[in-house]
């Protein structure tokens, strides 16, 4: 690796787990999976470089040899990015969409997977998400909300049950029936923006993002949310993939 840091915000996107529930080890990963005319891992960094974001950090583990022979294909070529790898990382151009792929490691926790990207940046902040989502999420006021408090920032959605909930009295008879009602708390989407030398601060002795660091930086009061209004969906599995293109058809043309 050389010493030349970028000092361009990144997005970092996470890719570098077995994505087991979606396929095994042999079979292609749900960001290679077509949700449109694009990809998955496509469809955000286009989401992203809309709002005119030009660097993307993909740390790569399991399923790798997919995201390369994607990267060295025929396919990729129609949209023009600049992309490049660790070894050759001087061909960073700010007037294209680059990309930044390497090898993090199978075994790595994601917080390791995302000290491994801030190596190659000076960046005084970065995007962070998990690469499994489908949103329409307006990146800009999500930063402007970033921009008030410098720290930690991740977005958040109301979601609707999955259940019909039973409302009910002492003496177990039911007073109320509400199908699917919307959750009281808003879910974690997996869309962040982090303060760069806060997360390398924070982040000792922490090695699970979710279970450790979320946590620890809540309890310290530092991380804020943004409450995102529009379409969000999660896709984990094949069947995930198929209800979306039939029920989303009409959003998915938008993304």
């Amino acid at each position: 690796m050389q010493n030349i840091k970028i000092s361009t915000a990144p997005v970092i996107i996470l890719l570098g787990g077995k994505g087991s529930r979606f396929s095994d080890l042999s079979q292609y990963p749900k960001q290679l999976a077509k949700i449109n005319q694009n990809n998955l891992l496509i469809n955000i960094i286009l989401k992203y470089k809309n709002f005119k974001k030009n660097f993307f950090i993909l740390p790569l583990g399991y399923k790798s040899n997919f995201f390369k022979n994607f990267f060295r294909s025929k396919e990729i070529k129609k949209y023009k990015f600049n992309i490049f790898n660790s070894k050759n990382i001087i061909k960073f151009d700010k007037k294209k969409c680059n990309i930044l792929y390497f090898d993090a490691g199978k075994k790595i926790s994601k917080i390791q997977r995302i000290k491994k990207s801030l190596s190659f940046i000076s960046a005084k902040y970065f995007y962070l998400t998990y690469g499994d989502g489908v949103a329409n999420l307006n990146i800009k006021e999500s930063y402007n909300l970033y921009k008030k408090n410098k720290k930690f920032l991740v977005s958040s959605y109301k979601i609707n049950s999955n259940f019909g909930h039973i409302i009910y009295s002492k003496n177990k008879k039911v007073k109320n029936f509400i199908e699917k009602p919307v959750l009281p708390y808003p879910i974690n989407i997996g869309y962040y923006i982090f303060n760069t030398d806060l997360f390398k601060l924070y982040s000792k002795n922490t090695n699970d993002l979710e279970k450790d660091f979320l946590p620890k930086i809540s309890k310290k009061k530092m991380l804020f949310y943004f409450q995102h209004k529009g379409f969000f969906f999660n896709i984990d599995s094949k069947n995930d993939l198929r209800e979306l293109k039939i029920k989303k058809k009409g959003i998915l043309k938008h993304l």
